[in-house]
């Protein structure tokens, strides 16, 4: 296959990448604490410099390298809303909630729409259970509402009742998303440490908006369209060359 034809069939494979990672953000766009992908390609790609634009880097390669999608997740903390819901919280810091899933598996989620259960344990929408420091955390309906201090403390009433468990990771990235929570990979260490009380930062009332922002996820749609569009024109153009040279050596023969 020609070079530049190769090239252009990559840079179309990153850019299908890209465009399910952008329709992936865009529908959840309204999920409680929900961290988008983002996509990126080589810097290196047709002898650019370390920052140009993906626009740029896929508007033509002339150097003989392909580009190379990668792909991440933007784990920056989103905007804070009020919900006025008691059974909400938001973490205001570092962190994620661990919850226990209902195969019994631990996953963690910055999701903190969560609810009250029939059994009296607080639980994610999904039925998850939400863990503290001594496991689920189970409230007595005959103490009162549940409160939820700034340091993750639970009482009722004036009786303390659990401790909400944050983890913290050292390489996020290494997460593997599921089912709108992610799981530790046992063969990609994230490095989890439980965060100390007095660093736990914890809002009742409030949800951790998703980290979508759809301006410019509407802006990288139309990039990847008109980038796609060019690089179907150079393969394109690429083989009317060649059904050209294919003609013109048969006639000469």
């Amino acid at each position: 296959m020609n070079i530049g034809m190769a090239q252009s069939a990559a840079a179309m494979h990153g850019l299908e990448q890209w465009q399910q990672a952008v329709s992936h953000n865009l529908a959840a766009a309204q999920v409680a604490g929900y961290k988008p992908l983002q996509g990126s390609f080589d810097a290196t790609l047709a002898g650019k410099m370390p920052g140009s634009t993906n626009s740029e880097l896929l508007a033509d390669s002339v150097d003989g390298r392909s580009p190379t999608y990668h792909q991440s997740r933007n784990f920056t903390g989103g905007e804070i809303r009020s919900t006025d819901n008691p059974n909400d919280l938001a973490i205001t810091g570092e962190g994620f909630f661990g919850i226990e899933a209902p195969d019994g598996e631990t996953m963690y989620t910055r999701n903190g729409e969560f609810h009250i259960s029939p059994e009296n344990y607080l639980v994610t929408s999904n039925g998850s259970l939400v863990l503290g420091d001594s496991g689920p955390i189970e409230l007595d309906p005959t103490l009162g509402p549940m409160k939820v201090a700034a340091d993750g403390t639970i009482s009722q009433g004036l009786q303390p009742v659990g401790q909400i468990q944050l983890t913290q990771f050292e390489n996020p990235q290494n997460l593997v998303a599921a089912g709108g929570s992610f799981k530790v990979d046992p063969d990609n260490d994230p490095g989890a440490t439980t965060l100390a009380k007095e660093n736990v930062q914890i809002a009742q009332g409030f949800v951790e908006e998703a980290g979508v922002k759809p301006i410019e996820e509407m802006v990288n749609l139309i990039t990847i369209s008109r980038a796609y569009e060019t690089h179907q024109k150079i393969i394109q153009s690429y083989d009317q060359r060649l059904q050209q040279t294919i003609q013109t050596l048969g006639d000469t023969r």
